[in-house]
This record gives structure tokens, sequence and C-alpha cells, in this order.
């Protein structure tokens, strides 16, 4: 993560699921897309996932911080606790949510993992 100045070129982008920790603890997938990571200064990165469909919607865009937790989880996942916009659910809206980005391999993963922690 750098306090570099803010810039509408991505710093890294990768292709990668997104998936997020439901009430039965269970991890449902919300989508394939492509993830972006953009600085925003201040040490604070934001992460946006565009669907890998026709329209290219937004599936995920959260500002994360140096005090963001953040884990890697297995040999080519990453952790985050965010509150996600757009939400995930009505009932769940505004409140935080692990959401689990996986990429394809490891070395994506120590790519992502560089850029962001």
């Amino acid at each position: 993560m750098t306090n570099g100045p803010v810039t509408k070129h991505p710093l890294f982008n990768v292709r990668c699921k997104l998936f997020y920790l439901d009430a039965k603890k269970k991890y449902k997938e919300r989508g394939v897309g492509q993830l972006y990571i953009k600085p925003l200064g201040n040490w604070r990165v934001q992460l946006i996932i565009r669907a890998d469909n026709s329209l290219r919607h937004v599936i995920f865009n959260v500002a994360i911080s140096e005090t963001t937790p953040l884990k890697k989880a297995g040999k080519n996942g990453l952790t985050v606790v965010v509150v996600p916009n757009p939400s995930i659910k009505q009932d769940t809206a505004g409140q935080p949510t692990v959401a689990l980005l996986r990429v394809k391999t490891d070395v994506q993963l120590s790519a992502l993992w560089d850029k962001i922690a």
C-alpha cells in the first residue's frame, strides 16, 4: 500500500472470484470478474471488481486502509472484512462482511498481497 498520488489508472488488476461468508458460516459465490486496485492516497486503496458479463457491472467496490483486516486464505485466496458496496443483501446493508477474493495461482496472490498489504 502506498501513500502516492491519486490516479485513475489501476496499480494492479487480476481476474478473480468473489465469495462472501453467509449467516451459516459458508462461503457463497458472488461472481467472477476483473479486480482493479486503485490508489486513493493517505495509505488507502480502492478494490473494484467488475463482473465478467456484457454489462460489466460492479460487484465489489470498497476502500481499504492499512488497518483493514486482511488475511491470506489457502494458497490462492485473500479474506478481507469490509462493508461491501453494493450490499450483498438488503437485510445486511451497512454491516461488515467477510469477503474472499480467490485468484488462479499463488503467484497472482503474492502480487495482489504486495499491492494491498
